[in-house]
């Protein structure tokens, strides 16, 4: 028994002591400023999880780990892409498609509940 419960909190505890915050894959490539756009992604002080670490991807990639306040900035070329999170080692992954148009600055805010919501 003692086996099984250490089984099931082995995961927790890798994840919660993983380190998994700041910057943890690059960015895609910006192949020019002309055609690129600023992006702010904010964590929702809000949210209510299991973990202290909020992964963010875009495009399927573990790109960046919030921990319970910090804003992640960074440029993105125009196109099309997903921008997803996942609020623990067993919480539910949430995406979404943007756009991105250049010359504009976005603002996208992760809150409770998978949500990622253009400010």
């Amino acid at each position: 028994m003692k086996r099984l419960i250490i089984a099931m909190l082995l995961p927790v505890l890798l994840y919660a002591c993983a380190g998994n915050s700041g910057l943890l894959n690059p960015t895609p490539p910006v192949f020019s400023p002309e055609t690129s756009a600023n992006i702010l992604i904010h964590r929702s002080v809000s949210q209510d999880a299991f973990s202290d670490i909020l992964i963010f991807t875009i495009n399927g990639v573990d790109t960046f780990g919030f921990d319970k306040s910090n804003n992640f900035e960074f440029v993105l070329s125009e196109g099309n892409y997903i921008f997803g999170y996942q609020n623990g080692p067993f919480a539910e992954s949430c995406s979404v498609d943007v756009e991105i148009q250049a010359g504009i600055n976005y603002v996208f805010s992760l809150e409770p509940n998978c949500v990622i919501e253009m400010e």
